[in-house]
């Protein structure tokens, strides 16, 4: 049964503290939409300069967004729905039809056609914009992420499997991937017949990986690429050049993924349009690039530790006051992005606290350090970045 409201919006600038962000999508140029925890929806008109909260009353929280011109459709969380707006988020319509179901992904190819995943082994079609839906025939074990390079061709990746179509999803047929236990989280169709899957496996001896797979000639053979680490997302511009992105970095090949060089940046999620890609961290903040995945500027929030300012070199001050007793600030520029790391250690080099480990984006820096748990003597900090190191020296009286 089809339910159907309107939820309007007040918008207003967002200085808020930082929301957990789940997906990213990009309508044109200057329009970007984020979703993400406790019902979040975030909008710019003008290429990331300004956002806006343009969330409506729900704690829910939102993984996916589609768009499509003007068009847009949310997937939340654990839910038998979707929220679709024509006026680009300024009010929403709430779609429920789907069996008390969980909608696992969705995919618009077109103004009218669309498609979604629900439950353990359903697939749902659309043909008005995601108004209606209609529950095609069969039963698609594990059906989870969707592409189409067109209004006729089409994937979706299931658990080992993919469910390919060539008529605009009247009928699937079911491809093997001959990986051991391969869970898709997300795949990507270039054309008819190259396309990219990613996701976690678990090997014959029980031992979890993440793996990548491709294949050239629309699913018959795999190339297959097995990792360390979790693979979450991917994005291929070409057949040879692409990024996957890892629980832990992005990687990134230019030889159909036969080898992969690790990028200095951590991202939740990735998209792509004109040479131009945004990204997602996990802490909540929103990045962009103008040159693919090169260097990344942060667009939210306006953090108050960074400086607006260009930084030409990097510093670390000393810390002030000094002595301290029980905090004290340390001031440290970056002129670079990169991974930073600050701790403390003892006059005789042993190590007490770290303070900061993480990828950083150029700029100026605060951070503070309480020694409510220190003894009373000098200690060294140090900060290293890149292949920049500093050391300096500070004193604690109790």
């Amino acid at each position: 049964m089809k339910n159907l409201f309107i939820i309007f919006f007040v918008p207003f600038l967002l200085y808020s503290q930082n929301p957990t962000f789940r997906d990213i999508n990009i309508v044109n140029e200057n329009i970007v939409f984020v979703v993400g925890d406790d019902g979040t929806i975030l909008r710019t008109t003008d290429s990331g300069n300004n956002w806006e909260d343009v969330s409506f009353d729900t704690n829910e929280s939102f993984m996916e967004i589609e768009s499509c011109k003007s068009k847009l459709w949310i997937r939340a969380h654990l839910s038998d729905k979707i929220y679709y707006s024509e006026d680009l988020g300024n009010s929403w319509i709430e779609i429920t039809q789907f069996d008390d179901d969980y909608i696992l992904n969705m995919k618009f190819i077109s103004d009218s056609l669309a498609f979604l995943t629900a439950g353990v082994n359903k697939i749902y079609k659309s043909t008005d914009n995601g108004i209606s839906w209609q529950q095609i025939d069969g039963s698609y074990y594990s059906a989870g992420p969707i592409d189409f390079i067109n209004n006729n061709i089409g994937w979706i990746g299931g658990f080992n499997v993919i469910y390919s179509t060539s008529d605009g999803g009247n009928t699937w047929y079911m491809k093997g991937l001959d990986v051991f236990e391969l869970d898709i989280r997300e795949l990507q169709l270039l054309d008819h017949s190259i396309g990219f899957v990613v996701g976690d496996g678990n090997s014959n001896n029980n031992v979890n990986y993440g793996m990548f797979a491709m294949t050239e000639n629309n699913g018959e053979s795999w190339y297959k690429k097995t990792f360390d680490k979790y693979v979450q997302d991917l994005h291929f511009f070409n057949e040879d050049s692409g990024i996957i992105i890892t629980d832990y970095n992005i990687l990134n090949t230019s030889d159909k993924g036969r080898n992969w060089d690790t990028l200095d940046v951590k991202l939740y999620s990735f998209e792509f349009s004109n040479n131009k890609s945004w990204g997602l961290s996990n802490d909540g903040k929103i990045l962009f690039s103008d040159d693919r995945w090169e260097t990344w500027v942060q667009q939210y929030p306006q953090a108050s530790s960074v400086s607006d300012e260009l930084v030409s070199s990097y510093t670390l001050s000393q810390n002030y006051p000094n002595p301290f007793n029980p905090s004290t600030k340390i001031n440290y520029s970056i002129s670079e992005s990169g991974q930073v790391n600050i701790a403390l250690y003892d006059i005789l080099g042993k190590h007490i606290n770290t303070y900061v480990d993480e990828f950083k984006l150029a700029g100026n820096y605060s951070l503070e350090i309480n020694g409510s748990k220190l003894s009373s003597g000098i200690y060294i900090y140090k900060m290293v970045i890149n292949n920049f190191s500093s050391t300096k020296k500070l004193l604690f009286i109790k």
